[in-house]
């Protein structure tokens, strides 16, 4: 596991014909203490390095801490995405309750 975390971090780094990518992880942990659980966190992502143009970005769940006694509904997803950087969000709705999420990114472009 180590090895594969070391390979993505290399390719992260480079440009391959002109493409850039860079991945990472992120936790609503980073932003508030897993004890307030809420239903909306967000947070701002800096890039490493700044993009040419405005990247594409894929955000998907890696893992997540909610209550057993509700349902699980949480959605993870970026918005405000620009050269240096974007807004990740992880929401739940109805009466799940989230005390913490875990979230890999990937941002594609030049």
């Amino acid at each position: 596991m180590k090895e594969l975390s070391r390979k993505v971090e290399q390719l992260s780094e480079k440009a391959v014909y002109g493409v850039m990518v860079e991945t990472r992880q992120w936790s609503t942990i980073e932003v508030r203490p897993w004890t307030r659980p809420e239903s909306s966190t967000k947070a701002r992502i800096r890039f490493s390095k700044k993009f040419q143009s405005v990247p594409a970005v894929t955000a998907s769940i890696c893992a997540a801490d909610v209550s057993r006694d509700q349902n699980f509904r949480v959605k993870v997803y970026g918005t405000d995405v620009d050269v240096e950087g974007f807004t990740i969000h992880a929401d739940s709705w109805g009466n799940t309750i989230l005390y913490s999420c875990g979230v890999m990114w990937t941002a594609i472009g030049r």
